[in-house]
């Protein structure tokens, strides 16, 4: 309570401290604390570090707005994952991104659904495929693009351009957010995804993704930092894949 109060009493207008909060509410306490925490620095007790590649920071350096550095885990409060909770890829060999680097490409550190959600740990990106209209995405399996895979169904994070209703996004946490229209129909093999969350490693990515679903003519809309972190948070994914595949298969 006494750190809202803190929010409330002070001009929050890009909701970083807000944010602040959610990270300190919702993280887990480092084991070895970043050396701004360590330094007693910091407005809250604990170094609490959310998991994802949106949140680089810990609860003291964001609302401080300063780089974190030195916290590491395991956090003193994290669990063993749930080993069933955890699947391969199905990752299928491909030189696809290579053979399309004509068409426009964008690299995401993670898309989920509430169905699935990629792994963390392994480079991906997403491409325009122009003839289909839609985009693809891709795990990076060598330098520079030269292999790549395609996860098997039915994991399946393409979005086809017609099923998209809206198109909501923040640079400051590096998210976009898809909404999907109902266009598709689910089946057993192929459910329907939803909402389609995608994280972006720099902000200059996806100024340029969200520039390009402007141009196709989307409805796109730029959200409040706190609002865009408490949709990321609250979509739960059923299964996070692990990084090793179960196969491979040329495509």
């Amino acid at each position: 309570m006494d750190h809202l109060s803190k929010v409330c009493d002070r001009s929050d207008p890009r909701g970083v401290r807000i944010l602040a909060c959610m990270i300190q509410a919702g993280g887990k306490i480092m084991e070895t604390r970043c050396g701004h925490c360590r330094g007693n620095r910091g407005t809250f007790e604990h170094c609490i570090v959310l998991d994802g590649p949106l949140f680089t920071r810990c609860g003291n350096c964001e609302w401080a707005r300063q780089r974190c550095h030195g916290a590491s885990g395991p956090s003193a409060t994290e669990q063993g994952r749930d080993d069933n909770a955890q699947k391969g890829c199905g990752i299928g060999t491909s030189e696809g991104v290579a053979a399309e680097h004509t068409n426009p490409y964008w690299e995401i550190g993670q898309i989920k659904t509430r169905h699935f959600a990629s792994p963390e740990s392994v480079k991906q990106c997403l491409s325009w495929v122009e003839d289909d209209e839609y985009f693809k995405h891709w795990v990076v399996m060598g330098p520079d693009y030269g292999q790549v895979g395609v996860l098997r169904e039915p994991v399946d994070f393409n979005i086809q351009l017609k099923d998209i209703s809206e198109v909501k996004w923040n640079s400051c946490i590096v998210q976009v957010k898809m909404k999907q229209a109902d266009s598709t129909t689910p089946t057993v093999e192929r459910p329907a995804p939803g909402d389609v969350m995608i994280a972006f490693g720099e902000p200059r990515t996806v100024l340029e993704f969200v520039e390009f679903c402007r141009r196709r003519g989307l409805n796109v809309t730029n959200e409040e930092v706190e609002e865009m972190a408490r949709t990321w948070l609250n979509m739960k994914s059923q299964t996070l894949l692990s990084h090793e595949p179960v196969s491979l298969d040329t495509i």
